[in-house]
């Protein structure tokens, strides 16, 4: 074929003989300058590309009898193609058409000091949106170029935009942002500085430490109090056992760590997250319109992101406030191998109590109120520790084993003695937590990730009362009770993921996984007794479907499909999420699903109105909790303003509580969250603002056909907070203003007093050689509002009375805290 093709362009008409002399051409000689000698020579009109021409060599040859002899050469032996327009000779390179080629693009994104790899990183190849993985790789195909514009965004990061092109792995590295908690979002044609922390996606909100050390609180652990500052996660009531996210309740929320679950997210002692802040990396709280992937839960989801890296070199870190001692160690072992381990001990107990002196109330039935005085003697414990190993086999293959276990107790000593009476109450409150978890990440060569992990989290929460009366007056009577509760839950966890990566940032994930729960309840009380073991196994399966359509437009359809044995039936969860830009400033996005929860919190009420809760599967006799939720919202950002807006709907049906032994079954939650921000390079600031109407419906009521207003209903909620940073120093203050929320515990439901909390901070940062230097001082509850806590308290009987303990939420509080890291 290759003498055929040489014969006929030899017999080629359209070059003409110019010259019939020989041609003598020198071997090993840049064409361009040949090429430069032959219009000089043969004045002739002769075009090429100088820079592809001066990089061709020609080999041995012999002499040329002619021009077209000498071309034809050229087109035979070399990749060049030789065209003729009109009297002009084009010279170029051949290209060869390859149809339907896919191009490859992988790397990681990492932290510039530290090494680290960046989870869930946002890049935008050529306007298309796509996400790093765990371990910050990322992939991309394209069928279009072998470059392509790429734009990195991190939270709390500097953003990178650049250019890359098909070859070996590309790492990016983004550089820490330690002046303000600016943040970037990425935009197809410029990039808009404004904070992107929400409104990434429906009911989205992305923290970081970086972002939120800054503010009034604790420290590093003031990221949990940030949590409170964003619209649609409750703050009045200061609940140490969870927080409501869009409503939901206690044990409706998922937290995941390390693969694993995380049963008891605070703990008693004010406002301390159960996960060690100095092991985060990042926190995503979907607040709803998740995708097929997460489930098993009626309310929120709240995902901590620890480090996959293999570090390099020895880090560590020290941290201490006026509350606690938090350290952390992290340790190469081998190029392959490196551990971190981290562990928290409380230096006080200081909690959130009554003042000595404190009134309890005397409830008498028709001659009113009498007040006493009580002296209250905490004792608090709080322990916990994380060890985790990460291993990496190779740029595709990486390992970690993780665990945890944590002691969470409380305890008061309560004394009141009259003239009339003597009053003795003990309480003791005990959480105990473990977990571990084994997990594999593979990355495939064309972008394909498979991950697995196999978990275990275990809890165990006592909760024991026992108080002793004895009356002077009544002929010494005397009265005593106790209540012992333990409730104790195992749960062991398979999940297999594969995520197969399509053009322009499209792809498709599935995966299959299994829950086998094990539930432990033991109550007994001064007259009454009762046990439950329960063991559940919940089988699913799902599948996604996220698909850029075009650049301005993305959408995720995913269903997730269960088997409860529990309930001996199947569910089907669909769900879809949209986003579209109308340019860069202007977006609306919105979702809406099915979602369903196997174990949960019941709760019981003794003839005190105690609030007794236990952990419970699903069974023929209790039903899975079930939700509707959907959303709707838009963000516009320009220069320094963002605004995002959402309305939701929830419509859940449940089994969780009772009031008086009566069940609700029906919920409906709706509601608006608004946020609008300002932003400069050294002020910060933004108000949020919650406006919802929870109601629900009781069957135990005969006359209860319709829905009515919640007793657990918040109806306006109202939050500021900015910052000032000026050098090495950061000046910050937030507020939060509750309206409307209605308290269980009372016998009759009368509306609380108005929450109000005003909080204050100073931070400094300085960095010397190799070791940074952070410190802080914040005053809490800078006027010493009154505020009523949402939490257990206990009452208990005097008689034909009742003693109630009232809870308040955290006095006027100054905290400090120091940071050495190296």
């Amino acid at each position: 074929m290759k003498i055929f093709t040489f014969l006929i362009i030899l017999l080629l008409l359209n070059i003409p003989d110019l010259h019939s002399q020989t041609i003598q051409i020198e071997s090993d000689k840049p064409l361009n300058k040949i090429l430069n000698e032959l219009i000089i020579y043969y004045d002739i009109n002769l075009s090429f590309d100088d820079d592809y021409t001066s990089e061709v060599l020609l080999k041995a040859h012999p002499p040329f009898q002619s021009l077209n002899t000498f071309f034809a050469y050229l087109e035979y032996n070399h990749p060049i193609k030789i065209d003729t327009i009109g009297n002009n000779i084009v010279v170029h390179k051949k290209h060869t058409r390859v149809i339907n080629r896919e191009y490859l693009f992988r790397g990681k994104i990492y932290d510039a000091t530290t090494g680290c790899g960046l989870p869930h990183s946002e890049l935008l190849f050529n306007g298309y949106p796509t996400i790093s993985a765990a371990n910050g790789q990322f992939t991309y195909k394209s069928d279009i170029d072998s470059l392509v514009n790429c734009s990195v965004r991190h939270l709390g990061y500097h953003v990178l935009d650049t250019v890359i092109m098909v070859g070996s792995a590309i790492n990016l590295a983004l550089h820490l942002n330690p002046v303000s908690i600016n943040d970037v979002i990425i935009t197809k044609n410029r990039l808009s500085t404004h904070n992107a922390n929400l409104g990434v996606a429906p009911g989205l909100i992305k923290l970081n430490p970086v972002f939120t050390k800054k503010l009034p609180g604790y420290g590093e652990t003031s990221l949990y109090s940030f949590m409170r500052l964003m619209p649609g996660i409750l703050a009045t009531g200061e609940d140490p056992g969870d927080v409501s996210i869009r409503g939901s309740l206690e044990g409706q929320n998922k937290y995941i760590f390390n693969h694993y679950r995380v049963y008891e997210p605070w703990y008693k002692l004010n406002e301390i997250g159960t996960i060690n802040p100095l092991l985060i990396k990042g926190v995503e709280v979907y607040k709803g319109g998740y995708d097929a992937s997460k489930g098993e839960n009626i309310g929120g989801l709240v995902k901590f992101t620890g480090s996959e890296n293999i570090s390099s070199k020895i880090h560590t870190s020290i941290f201490v406030n006026n509350f606690i001692v938090n350290g952390k160690l992290e340790m190469p072992l081998s190029d392959k191998l490196s551990f971190v381990l981290a562990g928290r001990k409380n230096i006080s107990n200081k909690i959130n109590k009554n003042d000595d002196d404190e009134n309890l109330v005397l409830s008498v039935d028709e001659s009113g109120t009498e007040y006493y005085s009580i002296s209250t003697e905490p004792e608090y414990e709080l322990i916990d520790g994380n060890l985790k190993f990460n291993y990496k086999v190779n740029e595709q293959n990486q390992f970690s084993l993780a665990a945890f276990g944590s002691i969470d107790n409380i305890s008061l000593v309560q004394q009141s003695t009259t003239e009339e009476f003597l009053l003795n109450n003990y309480e003791s409150n005990q959480n105990k937590q473990q977990a571990s978890s084994l997990s594999y990440l593979h990355t495939g060569k064309k972008g394909d990730a498979l991950s697995m992990s196999i978990s275990y989290s275990g809890v165990k929460n006592e909760k024991r009362v026992s108080n002793d009366y004895l009356s002077y007056v009544d002929y010494l009577e005397a009265d005593s009770s106790f209540t012992d509760r333990v409730s104790i839950l195992d749960e062991f966890h398979f999940h297999l993921k594969h995520q197969m990566n399509l053009d322009n940032g499209s792809y498709i994930d599935c995966g299959i996984g299994t829950t086998y729960s094990h539930v432990k309840n033991n109550y007994q009380t001064t007259n009454y007794s009762h046990r439950q073991n329960n063991r559940h196994q919940l089988s699913y399966l799902f599948a996604n479907y996220h698909v850029n359509i075009t650049p301005n437009f993305n959408t995720n359809v995913g269903c997730r499909i269960n088997y409860s044995d529990g309930v001996n039936k199947f569910s089907y969860e669909p769900r879809l999420l949209l986003n579209y830009y109308f340019n860069d400033n202007w977006k609306i996005y919105g979702s809406t699903g099915l979602y369903n929860q196997y174990i949960y919190k019941t709760y019981k009420y003794d003839a005190y109105q105690n609030s007794i809760f236990r952990w419970t599967s699903a069974s023929e006799t209790n039903d899975y909790n079930s939700s509707t939720n959907s959303c709707l919202g838009g963000r516009y950002a320009q220069n320094a303003w963002t605004v995002s807006l959402e309305y939701f709907y929830k419509s859940i049906s449940t089994n969780v509580l009772s009031y008086n032994n009566s069940r609700i079954s029906k919920l409906r939650y709706t509601g608006w969250d608004v946020l609008v921000k300002y932003q400069t390079e050294r002020v910060t600031t933004w108000c949020s603002a919650t406006i919802s109407n929870l109601k629900e419906k009781r069957p135990s009521y005969n006359y209860d056909k319709t829905y009515s207003k919640s007793s657990y209903n918040m109806n306006h909620e109202i939050k500021w907070a900015g910052t000032y940073s000026l050098n090495k120093f950061t000046f910050s203050a937030n507020y939060i203003y509750g309206s409307g929320f209605k308290l269980w515990h009372d016998d009759y439901f009368s509306d609380q007093n108005d929450y109000k909390r005003l909080d204050i901070g100073t931070f400094y940062q300085h960095k010397i050689s190799n070791v940074l230097l952070e410190t802080g001082i914040s005053l809490l509850n800078v006027l010493n509002t009154k505020n009523r806590k949402l939490d257990e308290f206990t009452r208990f009987g005097v008689g034909e009375n009742v003693i109630s303990y009232p809870i308040y939420g955290l006095k006027r509080t100054p905290t400090f805290y120091i940071k050495i890291s190296l």
